[in-house]
């Protein structure tokens, strides 16, 4: 007879929680106006366990106001019940839920990272079954199963740039768990029963407090450690509703699907935004409000990005908040990132790696890529009622063109490469092509939002992939000697494929910063990390140049 198998949702509190304070302020609300109600246990023996129970409101579905207006529709009473037990163990709080009591938990007074750390630690990492990541510098999730035991590397592994959200898999030689999945909290499957719950629970506490998986596969997990304190998450906001506030902010919205395929089109609820998008954008979202200054976190957190694919079901929704991404260095200099709603330090080492990978591909500026002129001043009113001139620059076409016409470098933008094979039709492979010094020249007005960086970085990325192909290679040397003759067009053809012979530069035009030099975000650097390591494995150098912008200067 094969043995019963149960399932708990476990939490650990937070070392400075207690039985009160681990639940959520709104449920405490409900227990207090007796819309939920306390357990009493059968046994006295019991007495320690603090058990709640609710029942949310029935709501009625969607679909059903849609048949009822063809159809007489029978009453629809019916809610769903939540329970949640509080209890200590080892010195800590645990929490167990049920039904969807995790919704009940204060997630600032829950550690956050304590079902990973149980499930990297118990579970094998050549024996998981399933693999949720985040990619911390566009916020694309990844999602793997295996119908099989898999090693962490047959989910692709995980690259230095990469959160680790969810892990599940069996636990091997164990008598008490059989298997996990560990995220925020700990999901397990046991044969044991409730009255053995602490028992879980220590066992639970002795893998979270391991160390064991720093000599796994799973060592990468602390790349990027997860900020917990309340009061350090609100600071954090704070900085992060400055950077919303202001005309370049750098964080962006990017919707954290887990299906790319999903997309369709988009709407944008609470904002006063009408109509659907076939993209967001944090600029698009900011247009809805008249002054800038008026956006609230609670802005951020209530309005709402829904995603509809082509046959307008409804994918998924998310607030405004746990769409952002971005990252901002405080006033000490630490550095943050946000990713999916949660606030994440960045380890020492891998800010080492990217700053340093970022400053050697840092060429000195170019005198050939003169400044974007300035077409007209526009008056700026401050929201401390100061005035300022801010520049309205030339169009990135614009420059291009006059950059080309003066320097003797190739125009290739909006000079399109179409396959032979009918594979695609209108692709670049650069903005300037510079014959002397071999460069492929990418430009970019601004450098503060990802999405623009992230951009500009696929684009170096995609030219890289192109010139693979025979076709492309022989349209833009074709064009090279159409316009700077044949000694450069031979030049070109003889290295064409040579590895370290050609380079692709990324030109970003912006203004120097307060200590007179020029730098993009944290988050833009591990972008440019990942897509320039995909650009050097092609074949070519990659490098980064700076062009200095007017600043805007007060009047």
């Amino acid at each position: 007879m094969t043995e019963e198998k149960r399932k708990f949702a476990l939490y650990l509190g937070a070392a400075t929680a207690t039985r009160q304070t681990i639940l959520s302020a709104s449920f405490l609300a409900k227990i207090e106006e007796g819309e939920a109600e306390k357990l009493v246990p059968h046994n006295a023996g019991d007495a320690d366990y603090d058990a709640y129970f609710m029942v949310s409101k029935a709501k009625t579905p969607r679909w059903m106001q849609i048949l009822s207006g063809v159809f007489n529709m029978p009453q629809f009473k019916k809610g769903s019940p939540a329970s949640v037990v509080i209890f200590e163990e080892a010195g800590r709080i645990f929490a167990v839920t049920f039904g969807y009591g995790s919704k009940l938990l204060n997630e600032y007074q829950v550690e956050g990272d304590f079902g990973i750390k149980v499930a990297i630690n118990a579970v094998a990492d050549t024996a998981l079954k399933a693999v949720q990541k985040s990619n911390v510098a566009s916020a694309i999730q990844q999602f793997a199963q295996s119908a099989f035991k898999a090693r962490f590397g047959s989910f692709g592994g995980q690259n230095k740039f990469e959160i680790l959200k969810r892990v599940s898999g069996a636990v091997a030689a164990d008598d008490d768990l059989n298997s996990v999945v560990g995220a925020a909290g700990l999901s397990l499957t046991t044969k044991l029963n409730f009255a053995d719950i602490k028992q879980i629970a220590s066992k639970a506490l002795t893998f979270y407090a391991s160390d064991a998986y720093k000599k796994t596969a799973f060592s990468v997990v602390d790349e990027f450690k997860p900020v917990l304190a309340l009061a350090e998450v609100e600071r954090l906001d704070a900085l992060l509703l400055q950077s919303v506030q202001s005309q370049q902010s750098t964080f962006e919205i990017c919707l954290p699907q887990l299906n790319v395929e999903d997309s369709g089109y988009v709407k944008i609820y609470g904002s006063g935004l009408k109509g659907d998008f076939p993209d967001v954008s944090l600029d698009l979202y900011k247009t809805s409000f008249d002054n800038l200054g008026d956006i609230t976190l609670a802005d951020l957190k209530d309005d709402s990005v829904c995603l509809y694919n082509d046959e307008h079901v409804n994918v998924g929704n998310w607030s405004v908040y746990k769409c952002l991404i971005g990252g901002l260095d405080d006033a000490d200099g630490t550095r943050f990132v946000l990713n999916d709603a949660h606030w994440y330090i960045p380890s020492e080492a891998i800010v080492q790696l990217v700053e340093k990978y970022f400053d050697d591909r840092k060429a000195a500026s170019d005198p050939k890529l003169a400044t974007f002129e300035v077409t007209e001043w526009e008056k700026e009113v401050g929201k401390k009622g100061k005035t300022k001139a801010v520049p309205v620059y030339e169009r990135e076409e614009t420059y291009n063109e006059r950059v080309a016409n003066d320097s003797g470098y190739v125009l290739f933008d909006q000079i399109w490469h179409v396959a032979d094979d009918g594979t695609f039709q209108k692709l670049e492979v650069c903005d300037l092509y510079d014959p002397v010094r071999l460069r492929m020249i990418h430009v970019k007005r601004t450098s503060r939002q990802p999405s623009m960086l992230s951009y500009l970085f696929e684009q170096g990325q995609r030219a890289a992939d192109l010139w693979q192909r025979d076709d492309v290679r022989a349209q833009f040397i074709a064009r090279v000697r159409a316009e700077a003759g044949d000694a450069a067009a031979d030049k070109l053809a003889a290295v064409a494929l040579e590895p370290g012979a050609l380079i692709i530069e990324f030109a970003i035009a912006d203004h120097e910063n307060a200590q007179g030099h020029h730098t993009i975000p944290f988050l833009g650097k591990l972008s440019f990390e990942n897509k320039a390591r995909d650009v050097e494995l092609r074949g070519f150098k990659s490098q980064v140049r700076f062009i200095t912008l007017e600043k805007p200067h007060a009047i």
